[in-house]
């Protein structure tokens, strides 16, 4: 996976009743790369631009299949 280190970020832990995030936050919210889990058990680990998902990251279900995608504001962007 490629790591997009952002300038003028810090390493974190949010843990929310939604989700759990480990990653570079900026300004206080997710910015750089971070892995998301939500309480659904689902994962995204890969880069986040200004609190959305953005560029090349993995999307992994809890039965174990893993989606490698890139994202645009959030949404997987291109074809499966």
């Amino acid at each position: 996976m490629i790591r997009i280190s952002q300038e003028g970020t810090e390493m974190r832990l949010i843990k929310t009743k939604k989700f759990t995030y480990a990653g570079e936050i900026k300004d206080g919210v997710m910015h750089g790369y971070g892995k998301i889990t939500w309480h659904t058990g689902e994962q995204f680990e890969g880069n986040f631009f200004v609190g959305k998902r953005q560029g090349m990251g993995i999307l992994k279900f809890v039965d174990g299949t893993e989606y490698v995608a890139e994202y645009y504001e959030d949404q997987i962007n291109g074809h499966s």
